[in-house]
């Protein structure tokens, strides 16, 4: 299995479990399918995946085609097991809701799902170089 396909994959399921646990509940209004700890632990262990992934060999010469998209798969799971982290702070304390911890979470999940969504975008278009 080629790195861009691996990609792919684990940030398809990285980008479906923002989707139904923050996507869905905070944007529009709906109730999250997963519940907050058990989407912070599937993306966690996900994340990790992707960014011991990203890491190996990246340096390597013949990894240079794929260094943009493990850059930036790297970058989005980082930012969606930072941001995981601090919703289960604001899940676990309701007094952060409307605090600075609420709307940093809420950013760094929104990165990651952008990055994550990207990430699969540049996997798809990826080609091989002869």
């Amino acid at each position: 299995m080629t790195y861009p396909l691996r990609t792919g994959a684990l940030h398809g399921l990285l980008f479906l479990v923002v989707a139904v646990s923050f996507i869905l509940p905070v944007v529009f209004g709906t109730g999250a399918l997963l519940p907050v700890p058990a989407a912070m632990g599937l993306s966690v262990l996900v994340g990790i995946a992707a960014l011991v992934d990203a890491s190996f060999h990246a340096f390597a010469p013949a990894q240079r085609p794929t260094r943009g998209l493990r850059a930036v798969s790297a970058l989005g799971a980082l930012a969606l097991i930072a941001g995981w982290l601090v919703w289960l702070k604001v899940f676990r304390t309701i007094d952060l809701v409307s605090g600075a911890p609420y709307r940093v979470g809420t950013f760094l999940l929104a990165v990651g799902a952008v990055l994550s969504v990207f990430s699969i975008a540049i996997a798809l278009t990826h080609r091989r170089v002869r």
